[in-house]
């Protein structure tokens, strides 16, 4: 599940994994699983297309069910609110 402290770490490396990788902390790693990062990276972006309207109505359908399945609520209204 994806937490507001996940993104907070997130947005600390500028979602540079690879700085995470290199100069994150042995507690901020393990607070991330194997395809969080990505998942992070991939729903930020595609909640920048729908906010500029360069999607269709299947693809904003789709990621909203991805937020609703892997991303804690008070989070999902956090990016959401941002975009």
């Amino acid at each position: 599940m994806i937490t507001i402290q996940k993104i907070d770490i997130y947005n600390k490396y500028l979602g540079d994994s690879d700085g995470f990788v290199r100069c994150g902390t042995k507690h901020e790693k393990e607070l991330f699983l194997p395809n969080d990062w990505a998942l992070i990276e991939t729903t930020l972006q595609d909640l920048e297309l729908i906010n500029k309207g360069l999607c269709s109505q299947e693809y904003k359908e789709k990621t909203y069910i991805r937020l609703k399945e892997n991303f804690e609520p008070t989070t999902i209204t956090l990016l959401t609110n941002k975009q």
